[in-house]
């Protein structure tokens, strides 16, 4: 892949493992279908906002997540931050967890016909 230095101007050659390539594509994609595209740092510290904004619930919602203790954060004052790695993997599980419910109801129906 050649792309150019901004300061310099000049082609600089790069290589992409097979990886970094499918991730490179499937971030055009998105781009190039219209959606919005953010690149969070792992071990970034997000505000509850941030956070709720991920998920894609609301900040109340998140914050009586973080009172139940379905992920780890920190308390800063009278405000909380949480790791955006410990957000992705509630993310996964509470993924994982709809897929499996979504899996018995298919194959309990499945038992009706």
């Amino acid at each position: 892949m050649r792309i150019q230095e901004t300061e310099s101007k000049k082609p600089v050659e790069t290589t992409l493992t097979p990886a970094m390539s499918d991730l490179f594509l499937e971030l055009l994609r998105h781009i190039g279908s219209g959606s919005a595209v953010t690149l969070v740092p792992i071990q970034e510290m997000l505000t509850t906002q941030q956070a709720a904004d991920l998920l894609n619930v609301s900040r109340p919602y998140l914050i009586k997540l973080l009172k139940q203790e379905a992920m780890p954060h920190t308390p800063i004052g009278r405000h909380c931050r949480i790791q955006a790695d410990d957000v992705f993997r509630y993310q996964a599980q509470r993924d994982g967890e709809r897929s499996r419910t979504l899996d018995e109801l298919i194959s309990g129906d499945a038992d009706l016909v």
